[in-house]
Order: structure tokens, then C-alpha cells, then sequence
């Protein structure tokens, strides 16, 4: 198959094993850093995929103007630097590298914990200064206090695991997690409102996302106990700073540890030059081994979307992750089906594709490399792509398509306009399989597998088994569709392939035989 991503732009300081990485696998890599935002998207249109940090932004502008690009890579846990929500409608997939920094963001999580409650960095500018301040630089001690973890997924589990060393009592939430999991790793799961009265830390492990914005609020320290340290080394915008600020002012949060702010850089000083909050520069994550970790993570995930043989890492594309080379083979049995019906290319050809369903929202631009790859090799045309040839090809997500029979929620489908004649196309898969859902209105009430050899054809449902009698000796079975204008569609899986089917050809409106 023809790999979809060929070219790749690192627009970040990224360790240079993604680049190596990339290039072993065959793919042209190029590092710009440091572009504006403008530069950036006149780059982008010339490469396939994007890796990035914190430095950059891929903008729903980039994304929309920038129609080659398949995927984006964040080299690290997060994604806010991508618009998702955009790249899903338009069919780009989002990757990142999940696990890769855990351990060292969770280490910097306890590193902080401890720095703030014992007063390290007043105490280290104070010796600094030449004084010796043992009674004023006085801390608490963490054993028997009540720690707050407030996400406990990857990280927070981490945190908990080094936290409980110091025997401390573990509280915690997460809206995902149950119970009995929280149990298991020694947390005792709480509502909110339970935690807000309860906790002397609370460290935050979530992601940014409207839900979670600005949580940690004035109501939020109205409810906490006076005197609550709150750390935050997950996304600035949990916190809403200036709720913070009052509350160190008035004592109702004795200390902060931050390593996440609202901007970043932050130009907040009123915040960090706050003689009780400890901050760092999103260093989370900044190990050499992490660093390592996130940028081999992502280029490897690149490398094996550009083999087609394999999908993972992704935000967007999570039931096209776990049968990515089923959603290639379906593509590629598509643009055959399609190249047949529309025979001989021509310049009013418009070919749209679109993915259907949460599973697969970021794979519509990769199934349309597919596609067109094999419109063109049926058409003996050695192109990169139709939009050589002139021809209006797009790609989209959408949320339902009725054409899928029940129970199958995500699918792929093409249409294919010439002149007055169109023509779509509806598949999906099922476990390793693809399967053919159905043409135009017509469908196969439970798809049919796309496997061995297939004849396909369409006629008056009268005459839908005609054809029967000249494929009898080559027949192992057979799916007819339903019907919605006196016509439907034949499927017939044969044994061998025929030499000659132009006996058939005569019953029919359209007939093509393919080999899978």
C-alpha cells in the first residue's frame, strides 16, 4: 500500500532521535523551530505531518488550509497546542506520546510537594543571603496529613504509589475511576465536595478541557480548610489564578507549588513573585530520559502509520487504532470499486470521502490517501494523488450515516460524482474485517466480508439471480441488498477467479470482479 505520510515537519526542539527515528523508516523529515504562526502554516502545507511541543500551535486555520496534513504529533502527554475538536471534523489524527513523561511528571509532582511544605526555596535564599532562620522557615511534616489527588490516571496513580511511602492518607477523584479501582491503588475515592473539607494538598493530575477549567476556584477555597497547600503540575488553566492569589493573601492557601500557569511563558508576577509559591517553568516532564522517551514515542507511531502497519498514540482514531490494517484494506477495496464504476477519469469528477462515527473521526484524510491511491493505480495513472489530475477530492467526518446496518457504528464512505452519474459507497469494519455495508440507498442488512475472490454486480431485483446459472460451478455464496428503486446490488464470493465474465455483463447494469 502507498504510504499516506512521506514528508514531516518538527517544528519544536524535540530530541533528535524522532528525526533519526523518522528517516530510518524512510520518511524526508525537516526541522524548522521557532516559526510565527503565519510561517508556520505556509510550511505545513507542504508536509504530510507535524510534530510538535509546547512551542507551537496547530490553529483550526492551519488545519483547514493545510490539506495534506494527515497527522499531528504532540511529543509529550497533552494536546492543547491542537485544535482536536477541528481535527476531527477534518479528518486529521491526532497523536501523543501517553506514558512516555508519567514517571517524571510524577516525580516532579512529590518534588514539589515536598519543596513547598518544608519551605526549601525560602530557606535556600536565606542562607544565600548569609541568615539562619530555623524558627521562621519552620514546616509540616506529611505524615498523617491528608493529600488530595485530584485525576487518577497514569499520573496520579504514580504520585500516589511515591505519596504513600511517607504515610499519608491518600484521598482522591476522578470521574472515570471507581471505587474499588481507587481502592486498589490505596486512595480512598471521594466526591469533590468531600475532598474541598478534607484535604491539607491537593495535587491536580487532569487534563485541560472545558469541564475542567478554572475548577479550582474562589467557591472552590471557600470550601477547602484554612491553611490547604495546592499543587499543580498538570495544565495552568485548572486554576484560576487570581482566585489563587486571594487566597494566599488572606491565608486560606498557605503555599503553592506551580509548574503549569494560564500562559506560558506566564507574565504573571504577581503570582510567582508571591513570597509563598514555589514555581518552575513546565518542568514536568523535562528529564533527558523522558525528553528521550516522548520524541522515540511519536516517531515511531508516525513511522508505523506511514507502513500502514499500525495506528496508536491517537486521541481522535481509537477503533481505527486497534484494526488499522482492516480500515487500509477496506480503503483500498473501496478506490477499487469506485475506479470501476466511473471508468475513464475526467475533469468534472468530484470524489468525496467521509468517516462516520466517534471510533474513527481523525482517519478521513489517511482513507483518502488510500482511496485515491488506488483510483489512480486502476487508472494506470502514476499520481500522488487525483487533485494532479484537476479533480475535486475532499475529505470530512460526520457523526451518523444511515447506511451502516444496526450494531455498526463507524464507517467509511465515497462518493463519486461524474457528470450526472454518482455513485457512493458505504464500508466499515468488523473485528479484522472489512465489510461492505451497502451502495447508494441499498444495503446489506449485515455487511458482507470483503474476502477472496468477489464478484460484484447490480440489476433489476427480477433479474438478481439471472447470473446464478452462468456462476453456479464457481459459487461459494452469495449477499443481496436491499431494494430502493426496483434495483439492488449482488455480492457473490467465488472460488476462483472468472476469466470471463461478459456473459454476465449482459443481465446487468454494472458488474466487477475484484480479488482480496
Amino acid at each position: 500500500m502507498s504510504s499516506p505520510v512521506k514528508r514531516v515537519l518538527i517544528s519544536d526542539v524535540i530530541d533528535p532521535c524522532c528525526g533519526q527515528i523518522l528517516r530510518e523508516n524512510g520518511l524526508e523529515v525537516d526541522i524548522k523551530v521557532g516559526l510565527s504562526h503565519d510561517d508556520l502554516k505556509q510550511e505545513v502545507k507542504k508536509y504530510d505531518g507535524i510534530v510538535l511541543r509546547s512551542g507551537s500551535m496547530v490553529t483550526a486555520d492551519i488545519i483547514r488550509e493545510c490539506t495534506d496534513l494527515k497527522v499531528a504529533a504532540f511529543a509529550g502527554t497533552g494536546t492543547d497546542n491542537i485544535d482536536v475538536k477541528v481535527a476531527s471534523q477534518e479528518g486529521v489524527i491526532v497523536m501523543n506520546a501517553p506514558g512516555a513523561n508519567t514517571v517524571s511528571t510524577a516525580e516532579h509532582t512529590c518534588a514539589m510537594i515536598c519543596t513547598v511544605v518544608r519551605n526549601i526555596p525560602k530557606a535556600n535564599k536565606s542562607m544565600k543571603e548569609g541568615k539562619w532562620e530555623t524558627e521562621k522557615l519552620t514546616g509540616i511534616r506529611l505524615q498523617g496529613k491528608t493529600l488530595a489527588i485530584i485525576g487518577l490516571g497514569a499520573i496520579g496513580r504514580e504520585v500516589a504509589k511515591r505519596m504513600k511511602v511517607f504515610q499519608m492518607t491518600l484521598i482522591g477523584y476522578d470521574p472515570v475511576v471507581t471505587k474499588q479501582q481507587a481502592k486498589e491503588i490505596g486512595v480512598e475515592w471521594c466526591t469533590l465536595s468531600e475532598i474541598w473539607s478534607r484535604a491539607d494538598i491537593i495535587t491536580l493530575h487532569l487534563p485541560a478541557i472545558p469541564q475542567t477549567f478554572e475548577m479550582i476556584n474562589d467557591s472552590v477555597f471557600t470550601k477547602c480548610r484554612r491553611g490547604v497547600y495546592l499543587v499543580n503540575v498538570a495544565r495552568g488553566a485548572i486554576v484560576r489564578e487570581r482566585s489563587l492569589l486571594k487566597a494566599l493573601r488572606s491565608g486560606k492557601c498557605a503555599a503553592a507549588a506551580l509548574d503549569v500557569f494560564h500562559e506560558e511563558p506566564t507574565h504573571n508576577k504577581e503570582l510567582i513573585e508571591h513570597p509563598n509559591v514555589v514555581a518552575t517553568p513546565h518542568l514536568g516532564a523535562n528529564t533527558f530520559e523522558a525528553q528521550i522517551r516522548v520524541a522515540a514515542n511519536v516517531a515511531n507511531q508516525i513511522a508505523d502509520l506511514a507502513k500502514c502497519t499500525k495506528l496508536s498514540g491517537t486521541i481522535n482514531c481509537r477503533e481505527m487504532q486497534g484494526h488499522f490494517k482492516a480500515w487500509c484494506q477496506l480503503a483500498d477495496n473501496l478506490g477499487q470499486i469506485i475506479a470501476t464504476y466511473i471508468g475513464e477519469l475526467a475533469s468534472q469528477t468530484n470524489v468525496q470521502v467521509m468517516t462516520f462515527g466517534n471510533g474513527v473521526q481523525g482517519g478521513a484524510r489517511v482513507m483518502k490517501h488510500m482511496i485515491e491511491r488506488r483510483i489512480c493505480k486502476e487508472q494506470n495513472q502514476h499520481l500522488n494523488s487525483l487533485k494532479d489530475l484537476g479533480l475535486l477530492v475532499t475529505a470530512s467526518h460526520g457523526d451518523v450515516c444511515t447506511q451502516l446496518p444496526s450494531g455498526v457504528d463507524n464507517g467509511l464512505k465515497v462518493v463519486v460524482t461524474k457528470g450526472t452519474r454518482q455513485l457512493s459507497v458505504v464500508g466499515s469494519v468488523r473485528g479484522s474485517d472489512a465489510i461492505l455495508c451497502g451502495f447508494d440507498a441499498d444495503v446489506f442488512a449485515h455487511g458482507v466480508t470483503l474476502l477472496g475472490h468477489i464478484l460484484v454486480y447490480r440489476c433489476k431485483d427480477t433479474d438478481a439471480f439471472f447470473p446464478f446459472s452462468a456462476l453456479s460451478s464457481s459459487m461459494s455464496g452469495f449477499a443481496t441488498s436491499t431494494s430502493s428503486d426496483g434495483h439492488s446490488w449482488t455480492l457473490v464470493n467465488l472460488k476462483n477467479p472468472l476469466d470471463n465474465f461478459e456473459p454476465i455483463r449482459s443481465l446487468v447494469d454494472f458488474v466487477m470482479q475484484m480479488s482480496v
